[in-house]
């Protein structure tokens, strides 16, 4: 059995006594009270608490089981927040696409999240490899898993910080002269 089956059990239970209850209703009897006779008002407030008392009774048993029931559901979801993101890299596809963009498009396209992130993980590792790393880190940043998401835009920040910085080396036609 299902913990929401045995919830609705519970609850269909509890309704039930509550309905019995409420039907064989009788209010209290104003001949065991030993003070003198109350007036209309306070007959009317007594009935109407001892009324009341019979729903709260029916309506306290489903409200902890619901309350048990988001609490236990929400445990898990409350560190689960997304990552402010900084940055983003705008990417537009050109007007006649590489494979490897049309590898990007495909595998953004997958509708199963865990097939969507290994094969945006193989696009941007490719992409990496090829030097197309506008590519490579936007198919990173669409990894669903915050893990893997990190580990390939990890490896792509190591992969240009161990590049040799060009900039600062000679080009042959400068070097020419």
């Amino acid at each position: 059995m299902s913990t929401e089956l045995i919830t609705q059990l519970i609850i269909l239970a509890t309704a039930v006594v509550g309905l019995y209850k409420a039907a064989t209703y009788k209010p209290a009897d104003a001949e065991h009270s030993d003070s003198k006779e109350p007036g209309p008002l306070s007959e009317a407030l007594a009935g109407l608490i001892s009324f009341f008392g019979v729903f709260a009774f029916m309506l306290a048993m489903p409200a902890f089981i619901w309350a048990f029931t988001w609490i236990t559901g929400n445990i898990g979801s409350s560190g689960s927040r997304k990552p402010v993101v900084q940055y983003e890299v705008a990417y537009k596809r050109s007007e006649k696409p590489s494979d490897i963009e049309l590898m990007l498009i495909a595998a953004s396209q997958i509708p199963s999240e865990h097939s969507r992130g290994q094969a945006l993980e193989i696009v941007s590792e490719r992409a990496v490899s090829e030097g197309n790393f506008q590519v490579a880190t936007a198919a990173a940043s669409a990894i669903p898993s915050e893990y893997s998401r990190g580990n390939q835009l990890r490896e792509i920040v190591d992969y240009l910080n161990n590049m040799p910085d060009k900039s600062m080396q000679p080009s042959a036609k400068a070097s020419a002269d």
